[in-house]
């Protein structure tokens, strides 16, 4: 990840929706497959933590990429897999409303 994403602050803003990601899909399949409603309130938390977060990392990515034209496919590509995490996120919270 360190040659894909030279820039420091594409790095861990990827690195905070990899990680973000992957913890709440653990979290939402363990919710629907053994029904364990107990990670729920958990779950929901980094959600709207997320959430937060999200706009303000998003904004960051995008300063930045307007000061370094240079390598505009990198900051293209960061700011697309934090909007690709943040719509993973709306549908698991819509799937566990329905449940």
């Amino acid at each position: 990840m360190n040659t894909l994403f030279t820039y420091r602050v594409n790095r861990i803003a990827v690195h905070c929706s990899l990680w973000s990601f992957l913890l709440n899909t653990i979290i939402f399949l363990i919710c629907i497959s053994a029904e364990f409603s107990l990670l729920l309130g958990p779950g929901i938390l980094i959600l709207l933590l997320y959430v937060v977060l999200g706009p303000i990392v998003l904004t960051i990515l995008t300063v930045n990429a307007l000061l370094n034209l240079k390598d505009i496919k990198q900051h293209v590509q960061a700011i697309f897999l934090v909007l690709l995490s943040f719509s993973v996120f709306v549908l698991y919270v819509k799937l566990l409303i329905e449940f």
